[in-house]
């Protein structure tokens, strides 16, 4: 009786929260129904979403197009920044009277001095990995009895502590 007559008091002075709250367990309705399509579907046809690889699991697709495309705007400013600067540059009298063929003779060593430097990173990362597989190959499957994680039949020192 108390809680019946506590509700209709609360009732009388906030007519609208029965809207609200009827509002808000609709929403909700939708949204559980929205993602378990959602789930239904990811675990329906694996096939057809592997083609689009990592993106087939993002959560807010817009937001990451919307941040895409923000990137894909500073990148292209910057190349028209880095297109202009490079223009101005060819341009310098100081660059004007090299021999024709310094620029691109330049970049070609540029471009070769590059190439070598990560190769050479690779060849660091192909040989960190070969050791890191020779350690692997050299460790016991199992831990040595006595060592630190070997298994013992001796009883948890801290009790579970039952509710």
């Amino acid at each position: 009786a108390l809680t019946g007559s506590a509700r209709r008091l609360a009732e009388a002075e906030h007519p609208e929260h029965a809207e609200q709250s009827a509002a808000a367990t609709a929403a909700q309705a939708r949204a559980d129904r929205a993602r378990d399509a959602y789930q239904d579907e990811v675990r329906s046809d694996p096939l057809g979403l592997a083609r689009f690889g990592h993106l087939a699991h993002i959560q807010d697709p817009a937001d990451r197009l919307d941040r895409t495309a923000h990137l894909v705007d500073q990148l292209t400013a910057d190349l028209q920044r880095t297109r202009t600067r490079v223009h101005a540059l060819e341009s310098e009298p100081a660059l004007r009277c090299q021999p024709p063929d310094l620029l691109r003779t330049q970049r070609a060593a540029w471009n070769s001095q590059r190439e070598h430097d990560r190769e050479a990173r690779l060849e660091q990362a192909r040989a960190r990995a070969a050791a890191q597989a020779r350690q692997d190959r050299r460790r016991p499957a199992r831990p040595e009895p006595g060592a630190p994680h070997w298994p013992t039949m001796r009883p948890d020192p801290t009790p579970d502590l039952s509710r």
